[in-house]
């Protein structure tokens, strides 16, 4: 496989660059840049753990899309997104979705949902009990 990681932060992209093996670093491209701007490539998996929910609310439906779009036959799409009771959605600048929403939007873009799970309760998140509600899903293109 070729691998695109794409992240805002040059620093967390030079530590992946000198974790990969010599021989795997061809196959590796690097883009410094915000998931929802990179024109994703034709591709059989995108997989985004936990950076979706910084995806600026009114850009997300066009990334799904684009997501959707960019899958070959039989691709998969596997990420992790906060719903709307998670404690950082009045913290921090995240994006939250109601779960029928994202399940509609995942099949607007395409795509044939073959797990969805639902994490709504507490875990330790930076060393504090945080309130957690969130969704990870993998979803199928068509074949």
């Amino acid at each position: 496989w070729t691998v695109h990681a794409v992240d805002t932060a040059a620093q967390g992209l030079a530590m992946l660059r000198s974790a990969v093996p010599a021989p795997a670093r061809a196959r590796l491209v690097t883009v410094e840049a915000r998931l929802e701007q990179y024109e994703l490539p034709p591709c059989d998996l995108v997989w985004s753990g936990w950076s979706l929910p910084y995806c600026p609310a009114a850009e997300w439906p066009a990334l799904v899309q684009r997501i959707g779009a960019a899958l070959r036959p039989g691709g998969r799409f596997a990420g992790d997104v906060f719903g709307p009771r998670h404690a950082w959605a009045a913290e921090f600048e995240v994006t939250t979705l109601d779960e029928a929403v994202l399940r509609q939007q995942l099949r607007d873009a395409g795509l044939t949902i073959e797990a969805f799970d639902v994490e709504d309760g507490w875990r330790p998140s930076g060393g504090a009990m945080t309130r957690w509600h969130a969704y990870g899903v993998i979803a199928r293109a068509a074949s």
